[in-house]
């Protein structure tokens, strides 16, 4: 029997029967998207339990910045962290926000950027009269960099300006002491000065081995002998296995 069609309406054209209708893009894209995120997540659990390597402390949080007000003093105070990067020491203190001391700041880069990934690709596909609204973000945002970069310049003059300005205004910095020791170690007659921003880095943090290393060179050069042995001792112990260390003491007649 001939179907009817109502009359003024064209007939509706319906999927072959049994066959599925195609997903919509967003979820063909989110789930490839979901098992790289669970991926990345199961090859970085190892690192979830791992401690801290070399310098890695020096570059969580401090308790001093981890408020709001720290959070802008990290974009707008060089010298409250180990080095002027506002984005990165930024993102460090969001991650701690979520993890406290669980140290998982250096791991947890490579999910959050998958995850950053993940947010612009869905914003590529959002509805165009919101588009504006990100150019708009990105725009306010080179403008605040770029007016704290004009606003900063003149400490990256040269090595020595840098540090002093840190120092002036973070002094308990110890990365800045030992930094500034290798630039006065450069000038004729600093030898003496080098020696004892080593010495001020290494009360700050006495278990930083390269900067026993520098301190142990200066009284070398000085023809302090004693002084570098101790020095170099101090280096062999903190690295037992480097053999340049042990070559160190030995140039200074020093032993184990």
């Amino acid at each position: 029997m001939r179907s009817k069609i109502c009359s003024g309406f064209p007939a509706v054209k319906g999927s072959p029967s049994g066959t599925a209708s195609p997903k919509p893009i967003i979820f063909r894209t989110i789930e490839p998207g979901a098992l790289i995120f669970c991926a990345t997540l199961l090859a970085y659990l190892p690192a979830l339990s791992g401690d801290f390597i070399w310098n890695d402390s020096d570059f969580v949080t401090a308790p001093a910045l981890r408020s709001l007000d720290g959070l802008v003093r990290i974009w707008t105070e060089p010298g409250a962290t180990q080095q002027y990067y506002p984005l990165l020491h930024g993102a460090f203190w969001v991650q701690h926000r979520f993890f406290g001391d669980h140290w998982q700041y250096l791991p947890d880069l490579g999910p959050l950027a998958l995850a950053a990934a993940g947010l612009v690709a869905g914003w590529r596909r959002a509805a165009l009269r919101l588009h504006w609204l990100g150019a708009g973000l990105v725009a306010a945002l080179a403008v605040l960099l770029g007016a704290l970069t004009w606003s900063h310049r003149g400490m990256y003059h040269d090595d020595q300006t840098l540090y002093l300005t840190t120092l002036a205004r973070n002094p308990g910095c110890w990365m800045a002491r030992n930094n500034m020791g290798d630039v006065l170690s450069k000038m004729p007659g600093r030898l003496n000065d080098a020696a004892a921003q080593y010495e001020e880095a290494l009360r700050l943090k006495p278990d930083f081995a390269p900067g026993w290393h520098n301190l142990g060179v200066s009284w070398l050069r000085l023809r302090n002998m004693p002084a570098a042995a101790a020095a170099f001792r101090e280096e062999v112990r903190l690295t037992p296995d480097d053999p340049a260390a042990r070559q160190a003491l030995a140039a200074a007649g020093g032993t184990n």
